[in-house]
């Protein structure tokens, strides 16, 4: 807003003073209160300064405000030099010029982080460009996407991303339809194991259930994990045959209230002879996914030490796994003996 040259009027300056500038007040034989208020005239061009307004009665006024005003930032730091102030102002003239003063400060730190920020752009853009498309959409698209932000910065919609943009959009339009068209493959492959499955466990209970179990898995309320059950024990039919003692793995097969299990690696010949057994009762078993552990339990009242030496087996029967341990050897020692043991 401009005013015809040389056109005055009056400008009302209300400000407020510290405890510090009513005293400089009083030293200097000036109103000490803490609320200011000075009256003057001014230039038309004044009105331009932030922080100066005209109220509804049409009087020019500039005056403090509370900080927690949002306003634009020029203007708060204007307007910020009027309240509590160290020193007195002596009349308008005084006033106008602390003003533009501050907000001449502000505005040239203002320009100074605008400035930065505009280079911060052109690295940002500079560094995405250079990328080229695939490597945007690999580092920097899902930023850019969700905030409009690339390593850090804001570039928005600048235009000179433009075409990258257009092109990562392409690429990743691409890449969603291929994972689209994976996961719906994997989906259908899933389905069709599903599917297999069901009917190795329909087979299993037609060849190994009994007449109720063949009847409930018709009427569809036999619980699957009996069918998988069947299969277990037809797949472990071997190891018993052969005289073997066969458990459920991942659980304990030991005695007492304490117990614990580690892997061991060493068998004497004993051990091996039963492990030969294992081998032929199954012979296409395979050998590295054999594992050998020794389970301890600890009666904690008698002291009594229960061991179990055991092979751990993993094979497939069609979709099913089986997972078995076999056990190798058993003792139990007294809690003497298992001091020495």
């Amino acid at each position: 807003m401009t005013g015809q040259k040389g056109l005055t009027m009056m400008l009302q300056v209300m400000y407020t003073l510290s405890e510090q500038g009513r005293k400089e007040a009083l030293r200097r034989g000036l109103p000490a209160t803490h609320k200011q208020v000075l009256g003057g005239e001014i230039n038309a061009e004044a009105l331009d300064i932030p922080g100066v307004y005209v109220d509804a009665e049409g009087h020019a006024i500039l005056t403090s405000y509370p900080h927690s005003y949002i306003l634009d930032s020029a203007e708060f730091v204007g307007r910020a030099t009027l309240d509590e102030r160290d020193t007195p102002l002596v009349d308008v003239g005084e006033a106008l010029d602390v003003v533009r003063a501050a907000v001449a400060a502000e505005s040239a730190k203002l320009a100074v982080r605008e400035a930065e920020e505009r280079a911060k752009v052109d690295t940002a853009v500079a560094t995405a460009l250079a990328t080229g498309p695939e490597s945007f959409v690999r580092t920097r698209y899902d930023s850019w996407e969700t905030t409009g932000w690339v390593d850090g910065v804001d570039i928005g919609d600048d235009p000179r991303v433009e075409q990258l943009v257009a092109q990562a959009h392409e690429i990743v339009k691409i890449h969603r339809a291929e994972i689209e068209a994976q996961e719906e493959r994997n989906a259908a492959a899933e389905r069709a194991a599903d599917a297999k499955k069901a009917q190795q466990l329909t087979d299993a209970v037609m060849q190994l259930g009994s007449s109720s179990q063949r009847e409930r898995w018709a009427a569809g309320v036999m619980p699957r994990r009996e069918a998988i059950d069947l299969i277990t024990a037809n797949a472990r039919r071997p190891l018993t045959d052969a005289g073997l003692v066969v458990e459920d793995s991942d659980s304990y097969h030991v005695d007492g209230d304490s117990t614990s299990e580690a892997r061991i690696k060493n068998l004497d010949d004993e051990k091996w002879s039963v492990v030969k057994s294992i081998f032929t009762a199954l012979p296409s078993l395979d050998r590295e996914k054999v594992d050998f552990w020794r389970q301890t339990g600890i009666d904690t009242d008698s002291g009594e030490k229960h061991v179990r030496i055991l092979a751990r087996l993993s094979w497939t029967v069609g979709l099913i796994d089986i997972d078995t341990d076999v056990i190798i050897n058993e003792y139990r020692v007294s809690a003497e003996e298992a001091d020495q043991d």
